[in-house]
């Protein structure tokens, strides 16, 4: 019952906010105040039964509807705060969107969403165990509070976010991603790597990956044999991930970090070795959970990077989860819309190659150069 009042009260704010009834306002309608109220009243009195979902739900449909109870608000941040290692990174984003908003002060909460953690991914084969150093609250605290230009929470880079975790379970097993790709971008990767490829390995792959965070995906590729430079623009992840670059290092398999905003020049990245890899035209970009919130001046420069980076042969992995920018996840939007001005193309790779990771609603696009 309680996880139907939460999933209620989310889905009359959800339709409420999309037909700009809430934004900004009070809702108003007798029964949507009423669901409110009553809403309220059982939040209050039976929080402590709340799980992860239901708190985020609930918290962001009370914001959502205008209708803020303080100590609703707060019975709901103290619960979170209790269980938060159950949380994803998408419900602590929403909660602590919907809490702030609220203005609801909390230092449980932003304990719990500060502290550093570390979560193991078990890949099998060569790729093994990554453990990961990562903080659920994606750095909030760290940033003040502030605000990214997307309209996302500070600094989310440091939270492990779902379409991390698929891209990097397709790169974990590199003939099966390779078969699912649309047949250009199979011949360009196969062309590059050949037989190595075939054999379960990304050798003679080389691979830089934008927006990064805490390297996931990377850590995966290299491990399977590719060169790669993680990159990210945020000085407090650049620390997690170079941390986490650290930990995960097999020998022929490190990860190289690099500091690259998007939209600004990518500076060479030369390294100790013959044939390190540069920022210049690798075989494959990845990017994960990038395209999200509402600026279009972020998406742009996003889209100037990629121009910059991809040469005719490059195959680019976007990996989009649920947090994405409306119709993204369709390879609709303004997004896709400057990708196109730039003369890329985008295909959808096949569902078979994501396995059962494809039901954690995470979409996996292929672009290449027209």
């Amino acid at each position: 019952i309680l996880g139907g009042v939460a999933n209620l009260l989310w889905a009359v704010a959800r339709l409420a906010s999309s037909n700009q009834l809430a934004k900004g306002r009070v809702a108003t309608q007798r029964d949507v105040v009423a669901l409110a109220a009553a809403a309220q009243r059982v939040v209050a009195a039976r929080s402590s039964e709340f799980n992860a979902r239901d708190c985020a739900n609930a918290a962001w449909g009370f914001v959502n509807l205008g209708h803020i109870d303080d100590a609703a608000m707060l019975a709901i941040a103290r619960r979170a705060a209790a269980i938060l290692p159950t949380f994803n990174a998408q419900e602590v984003s929403k909660l602590l969107y919907a809490t702030g908003k609220a203005d609801v002060k909390c230092a449980e909460l932003d304990a719990a969403a500060a502290a550093e953690r570390v979560q193991s991914y078990d890949f099998g084969g060569a790729a093994g165990s990554v453990a990961l150093t990562h903080i659920l609250g994606g750095g909030r605290a760290l940033a003040g509070g502030a605000r990214e230009k997307t309209g996302a929470t500070g600094a989310t880079g440091g939270a492990l976010w779902e379409a991390s975790f698929v891209l990097a379970d397709w790169l974990s097993r590199p003939a099966d991603a390779v078969a699912s790709l649309p047949a250009a971008a199979r011949a360009l990767l196969l062309h590059t790597a050949g037989a190595s490829v075939g054999a379960g390995r990304w050798a003679g792959v080389d691979a830089v990956e934008l927006g990064a965070g805490l390297g996931l995906p990377s850590i995966v590729g290299a491990r399977l044999g590719m060169r790669v430079v993680a990159t990210d623009g945020d000085a407090h992840v650049l620390q997690l991930l170079e941390q986490n670059a650290a930990r995960n290092a097999k020998e022929g398999g490190a990860v190289r970090v690099a500091t690259l905003e998007w939209g600004t020049p990518a500076r060479p990245q030369i390294g100790p070795h013959p044939g390190d890899l540069v920022l210049a035209a690798p075989d494959l970009i990845l990017a994960s959970g990038c395209v999200y919130g509402v600026a279009d001046d972020v998406w742009a420069a996003l889209v100037r990077t990629l121009a910059e980076l991809a040469g005719p042969a490059t195959v680019i992995l976007l990996a989009h989860g649920n947090g994405a920018a409306p119709g993204v996840q369709q390879m609709r939007g303004r997004f896709y819309e400057l990708l196109a001005r730039e003369r890329f193309a985008v295909a959808r790779v096949e569902p078979r190659a994501l396995h059962a990771d494809h039901r954690r609603g995470v979409e996996l696009h292929c672009v290449t150069r027209r």
